[in-house]
């Protein structure tokens, strides 16, 4: 599955998926540069009769298409966030706008993650009703059973957020600054962050706690278990 941003006369999101929906498609090295075509540095690619951006324009980690798809479907999920939003107080204008790149882009990554998080308890009280109360629902049309049954199924769903702090390169041109130095600091970290998000636990299991859990994988571990 793919994720881009018109970059033409249609500002939209679109979501390229190869395993099903409205969206199908069989996924091309054209939907891959277009996913990672994040503007000043590369330019828009063309799928189809439309042209398409890095969809980190619109939102950097789609995490509620995740959700949405498979709603019956436990989930692990690894989510990578290349902004931190926590960082030093800048004290120069290079410095304020790498802060504000930060702040724009994990602030929408950590407000999908929270709505879910604080959606959950929600969801079990749903659940919990129907099964106790056994309310009289003849009146419900089904496309209004389902969307209650979607919103009440009961999902294990663990997030691992894998949130790049390390700053290899700083500025406004770290999104297209290419070097081999740079990118030998990229891949090494995300080597480091992945093996230890794999090491939390194991994740061919399904998650242990009924809902939505969240852990911060670069945090302490004796903390990672911490929700965002």
């Amino acid at each position: 599955m793919g994720e881009v941003a018109a970059a033409g006369e249609h500002d939209r999101m679109h979501f390229f998926d190869s395993k099903g929906g409205a969206d199908q498609c069989r996924i091309t090295a054209d939907h891959v540069m277009a996913s990672g075509a994040l503007p000043p540095g590369f330019p828009p690619v063309r799928i189809g009769g439309d042209w398409y951006w890095d969809g980190g324009i619109a939102s950097n980690a789609p995490l509620q298409h995740v959700l949405d798809e498979g709603t019956e479907f436990d989930k692990n999920i690894f989510q990578v966030d290349l902004f931190p939003a926590e960082g030093p107080f800048p004290g120069t204008l290079l410095d304020a706008e790498t802060r504000a790149q930060d702040i724009r882009h994990a602030s929408r990554t950590r407000l999908g993650t929270r709505q879910e998080v604080e959606l959950s308890p929600a969801r079990q009280v749903v659940r919990r009703m129907l099964a106790r109360c056994a309310p009289d629902l003849s009146k419900l049309s089904p496309a209004e059973l389902q969307v209650l049954r979607r919103f009440a199924c009961e999902q294990h769903i663990e997030i691992a957020q894998i949130i790049y702090r390390d700053k290899a390169y700083s500025g406004k041109a770290r999104g297209y600054e290419f070097s081999r130095p740079t990118m030998e600091a990229h891949r090494a970290a995300g080597r480091r962050d992945a093996s230890r998000a794999l090491s939390i636990r194991d994740w061919t299991k399904r998650p242990a706690v009924s809902g939505v859990t969240c852990i911060d994988v670069g945090a302490p571990l004796a903390n990672a278990a911490a929700a965002e």
